[in-house]
C-alpha cells in the first residue's frame, strides 16, 4: 500500500498536520510519514491514501486526525533529562523566585510527553521548598497526544525511564509494581495533566500566568514561523520576571528578541523583563 503513495499526496498530508499543529514533517522524513500513514489506512479500513485523505477532509470529526497526529509525533524522554539544567532551576532560579514571589508558584511543562519531566520538577520542588519557605506550588503538564497523557497520569515507568534517577528518590517517590515503578500519590497530586496544542494561543492564555515554563526539545519540531507564534504565546503566558527553559540545543536567537538572556554557570535561561 505504501508504494502507491506519491510524494505530492504525502506533502498534502504533511501540510494538513502542519496547519493543525505547527509541527513540520520535512521531505527527509517522508519514509517515516509513509509508514505511519500505511498503519492508519489499515486501522481505519480505507483502501488507499486517496480514500483516507478524503475522509480526513470531509468525514472525520477530528478523532482520526488526532490519531494521525499521535502517530507522527515523537515522545522521547526520561527522568532527570539534561540534569545540569535542572540543577540550575533548583539551585539558582527557584530560590530567586521564592524570594521575589512568596505564596504560590506555577510551573508549566509544555510538551510533557509521558510525564517524566513534570514528575521530575515535582521532586525538585518537594526537595528544595521546605520550611521556612512555606511556598505552595502547582504544575500544569500538557501535550498534544492523548495517548501519552494517559500514560503520564498512570505514572507507571520501566527501569529505563528511571535509570538516571538517584536511588533515594526512587525509594521516596515511587513504589515497585511488577518490576516497574509507580509514582506515589503525594507526588502526583499537585500536577494537572491536560491536552493542549501549542498552536492554540487562546488555550494557552486560559491556563496562564506561569512563573516558569519548561519547553525543552519541543520547538525543534516546528519551522521558524510556527516557532515564533508559539514563543510569543509562551512569552505572554509568563508573569513578568518569569523564566523559560529550552532544550540544550535550542536557542531564542533566531526566534524572538523579547526575552532577557540570563547565564547561570554555563547554561542559558530566558527571562521575561519585569518592566
Amino acid at each position: 500500500m505504501a508504494d502507491v503513495m506519491t510524494s505530492v499526496q504525502l506533502r498534502q498530508v504533511a501540510d494538513l498536520i502542519y496547519a493543525k499543529t505547527g509541527i513540520l514533517l520535512p521531505e527527509n522524513r517522508e519514509c517515516f510519514l509513509r509508514r505511519r500513514l500505511a498503519q492508519r489506512i489499515v486501522a481505519t479500513d480505507h483502501e488507499n491514501l486517496e480514500s483516507y485523505c478524503k475522509y480526513l477532509r470531509l468525514g472525520d470529526q477530528g478523532e482520526e486526525l488526532q490519531a494521525l497526529i499521535e502517530a507522527v509525533t515523537v515522545h522521547e524522554t526520561y527522568f532527570y533529562r539534561e540534569f545540569e539544567q535542572l540543577q540550575i532551576f533548583g539551585e539558582e532560579v527557584l530560590p530567586q523566585l521564592v524570594k521575589e514571589r512568596p505564596g504560590m508558584l506555577r510551573l508549566w511543562s509544555a510538551g510533557c510527553a509521558t510525564g517524566e519531566e513534570a514528575y521530575t520538577l515535582a521532586m525538585i520542588l518537594r526537595e528544595m521548598l521546605s520550611p521556612p519557605d512555606f511556598v505552595r506550588w502547582e504544575i500544569l503538564a500538557t501535550d498534544i497526544s492523548h495517548r501519552v497523557l494517559a500514560s503520564a497520569r498512570a505514572g507507571l515507568y520501566n527501569e529505563r525511564a528511571v535509570s538516571h534517577l538517584p536511588q533515594i528518590y526512587r525509594e521516596r517517590y515511587f513504589r515497585g509494581e511488577n518490576k516497574q515503578y509507580r509514582v506515589k500519590e503525594e507526588l502526583r497530586r499537585p500536577i494537572q495533566f491536560k491536552h493542549l496544542n501549542l498552536m492554540d494561543r487562546n488555550g494557552i492564555m486560559t491556563e496562564s500566568p506561569f512563573d516558569v515554563i519548561f519547553c525543552r526539545n519541543v520547538l525543534i519540531y516546528f519551522d521558524d514561523r510556527s516557532r515564533q507564534e508559539v514563543v510569543r504565546s509562551l512569552y505572554d503566558a509568563l508573569r513578568p520576571g518569569g523564566y523559560i527553559f529550552l532544550g540544550h540545543s535550542e536557542t531564542m536567537s533566531r526566534i524572538s528578541s523579547l526575552f532577557i538572556m540570563r547565564k547561570f554557570r554555563e547554561f542559558i535561561v530566558y527571562q521575561k523583563p519585569v518592566g
